[in-house]
Order: structure tokens, then sequence, then C-alpha cells
């Protein structure tokens, strides 16, 4: 199981990929929530992931928290080789929502 710190210094652990609105949005989340000092050290590749992410480095989600959102375009050809786009909402948290334990 890795500290949040190790986790900290072992950059993109995350499915993260670049796109700067997603960014901004979840940013925007963790201000309102959590104050503009906890944005501040919003990284998207290392201290915010999604639930299985967060399990399978051995943290937990701490009870009665909600998930941040984020929308993701998936990219899913079909059987005539046709390649579709559809939107798919993302569920993260935040570093200050989880704690090491177990299930």
């Amino acid at each position: 199981m890795n500290s949040v710190k190790e986790i900290l210094e072992n950059p993109r652990v995350s499915a993260y990929t670049g796109s700067l609105a997603t960014r901004e949005c979840v940013k925007k989340q963790i201000e309102k929530r959590f104050g503009k000092e906890q944005a501040k050290r919003y990284d998207p590749y290392t201290n915010t992931f999604t639930f299985p992410k967060w399990a399978s480095m051995g943290y937990r989600i701490k009870p009665r928290e909600q998930s941040l959102r984020s929308t993701t375009f998936v990219e899913v050809a079909g059987a005539d080789g046709e390649v579709k786009k559809y939107k798919k909402t993302v569920h993260l948290f935040f570093d200050l929502q989880v704690h090491k334990g177990h299930y």
C-alpha cells in the first residue's frame, strides 16, 4: 500500500489525458468544497483518482464523501468499423476524501 506522499512523488499514476476543460472543472469543484488553498494543490496526475484507482493503491473513500464529476469522451469502433464518440461521466476523489484502510 502506497502512502499519499509516495503517490505524490510518483507522477502520472492516473488516466488523466491532459484536457484543460476537465482540469478546470474539477479544480472549481475542489475549490468550492475544500477552499482555494486546496484547489492550488490539485494535480490530476497525482492526487485525484477514480474509486478503483484509489482502491488499487490501498485507499478507501471516507464515509459520505461525494465524488467530483468530470466528463470525458470515449471512442468505440462499431462492427462496421465506424468510430463513434460518446460522453461518459467520470467520478473522481481528491486525496482529502480518502484514507488508508481495508474494505
